[in-house]
């Protein structure tokens, strides 16, 4: 049995959240267990070996909303941060932000776009998080805008125990430049 003040209902309790206002903004989403029974043709195994890790959900995106070919089917992956996780855990899933762009299909119709974050804007996590995008972008020596746009903070504003009072989402270029910086780190000259 799960405990209500534990990690695990915490995060499953985000996820499902933030996939309902998703879904009230018009897209289609799919949690973990929905991933886990194959529901809409993702299977956790297609996850598995393409990228060696499972989405806590997903959103699936009309291409055309976001400057994409209209048969094309954009994939949002949701990670929960609900609790503290290793930076090597982390890194994983933000070497899946590098394979944005990916194909999921044979027919290169439904692509993964970018990588969502969701967390609390209570518990903390927004500065460990930041901490271990700022790393790992700095370890792999990224540069490329796409990859910035590709990254989501989406912070959620929960009361306890858990009145919802919405979200926001920043793409890690618009924390860039929210820090006065450009894709490269350098200022952003005025």
């Amino acid at each position: 049995m799960t405990s209500v003040d534990g990690s695990q209902f915490l995060h499953r309790t985000l996820e499902s959240r933030y996939l309902i206002e998703k879904e009230i903004e018009g897209f289609t989403g799919y949690g973990e267990y929905a991933i886990y029974r194959g529901v809409g043709g993702f299977s956790r195994d297609l996850f598995a070996k393409k990228f060696k890790k499972i989405p806590d959900g997903l959103i699936l995106v009309k291409g055309a909303t976001r400057g994409y070919d209209q048969e094309i089917t954009l994939v949002d992956w949701l990670e929960v941060e609900g609790h503290y996780k290793p930076p090597q855990e982390r890194e994983k899933i933000l070497d899946v932000a590098t394979k944005s762009g990916t194909w999921l299909d044979m027919k290169r119709k439904v692509m993964l776009h970018r990588v969502v974050f969701v967390y609390l804007a209570v518990n903390g996590h927004q500065r460990s998080l930041r901490e271990g995008i700022d790393n790992f972008i700095r370890a792999h020596d990224i540069k490329d805008p796409f990859f910035f746009d590709s990254i989501v903070l989406a912070e959620c504003d929960v009361l306890p125990p858990f009145s919802w009072r919405g979200y926001t989402e920043k793409t890690w270029l618009d924390v860039l430049k929210s820090r006065g910086l450009d894709e490269e780190g350098k200022p952003i000259s005025e």
